[in-house]
Formats: C-alpha cells, sequence, structure tokens
C-alpha cells in the first residue's frame, strides 16, 4: 500500500469516528505516522482527502453491490434484488467500514464540501441505477415483476427501501436474527406490491 493510499484509508477512518470538523491534518498526520509537512506532499489540504476518501468510497460501495449482482446474475430478478439488498446489511466489512462513512457523509455531505462532493455521489447513484434498473427489466419480460407497472417506479420503491433502511438499522443496532426478521418483513411487503 503507498503512503497515499494508507492516508485515505485512515482519513476515512478518522472522518467516521471524529467527524469532518474535528479530523485535522494534525491528526492525519499522527494516524499515519508521518509529519504534517509531509502530508501536503500528498494532499494539498483536508479537502483533497476528504474527496479522495468520497471517491474511494463510493468507488467500493458501487463494487460491493455490482459484485453482488454479478455473483447472482443467472438467478431469478426476485433473488438478485434481495440478494443485493441482504449483502448490502449484513456484509460485515460494507455495514462496519464503508457503511459508516457512507451513513455519516454521502447522505449529510459537510457544506464545506458539498459542491466538490455532490458530483462524485450523482455519478455513483447513476451507476447503481444503471445496473439494478437491467434487473427490474429482465423482471418484467420474464414475468416476476408486474409490467404494468413503471421500472422507474419500481426501482424507486426499491432504492428507497435500500438507502434508508441505512436509518432504521443504526438507530435499532438491528443485528443477527433480529436483523433477518427485519429485511424480510420489508422485503415481503414490497415484493407483495411489485409481484406479478
Amino acid at each position: 500500500m503507498s503512503k497515499k493510499e494508507q492516508i485515505i484509508k485512515e482519513s476515512i477512518q478518522l472522518f467516521s469516528d471524529y467527524g469532518y470538523e474535528a479530523t485535522s491534518m494534525t491528526k492525519i498526520a499522527e494516524q499515519v505516522d508521518i509529519k504534517k509537512p509531509s502530508l501536503y506532499a500528498h494532499f494539498k489540504n483536508k479537502d483533497a482527502i476528504f474527496y479522495s476518501a468520497v471517491k474511494q468510497v463510493t468507488g467500493e460501495y458501487v463494487d460491493f453491490v455490482l459484485t453482488t449482482i454479478d455473483q447472482t446474475k443467472n438467478q431469478s430478478s426476485k433473488n438478485t434484488l434481495y440478494n443485493v439488498l441482504h449483502h448490502a446489511y449484513t456484509n460485515e466489512y460494507q455495514t462496519e467500514f464503508l457503511g459508516e462513512f457512507f451513513y455519516r457523509f454521502v447522505l449529510f455531505t459537510p457544506n464545506e464540501v458539498e459542491a466538490q462532493i455532490k458530483p462524485l455521489i450523482k455519478k455513483s447513484e447513476e451507476q447503481l441505477e444503471a445496473a439494478l434498473i437491467k434487473i427490474v427489466e429482465k423482471g418484467q419480460a420474464n414475468q416476476e415483476i408486474d409490467p404494468t407497472l413503471s421500472n422507474r417506479v419500481v426501482l424507486k420503491n426499491y432504492l428507497f427501501i435500500f438507502y434508508n433502511l441505512d436509518v432504521d438499522v443504526r438507530y435499532y443496532s438491528l443485528k443477527g436474527s433480529e436483523l433477518e426478521q427485519y429485511l424480510n418483513d420489508i422485503w415481503s411487503v414490497f415484493w407483495r406490491g411489485v409481484k406479478n
């Protein structure tokens, strides 16, 4: 791992633990075990580090979802959509490392860096939506999903669950069998509404 990669990795953890404001260049330099002036050899300021952190997290998040889709591409649309949702909320790396940062900063971007970060978030959302709409369309073509429903409406409802479930999972500290039951309850109502 290069020093630049290490700085990004450690800063993701620091931003997640302490927030944007409380994470200083000094704190990042200490965490990476370099002197503060050396940090400026890699990044011009904290905003640049934060931008790189968000770029990495959104990229990894998209890769994570696309990998799950790819692993289930020969299954029914129902199974693929469920597995993406399930894997996103039960995979430890996603929930503990990527999830915390994503929740804290992608959903609630600090005002100071919002203009820089929003295009990264939009790009990741477009990539996810493009992959997921294909699954919905496949489900409609195979008569799994009600073809009278707009594929965009089905996708919007799915994404509402996908993005907003994070709030409940974190607020209620859902884990294990309790989380499984919660996911299954929400999924069963969603699927009942869109199935053919």
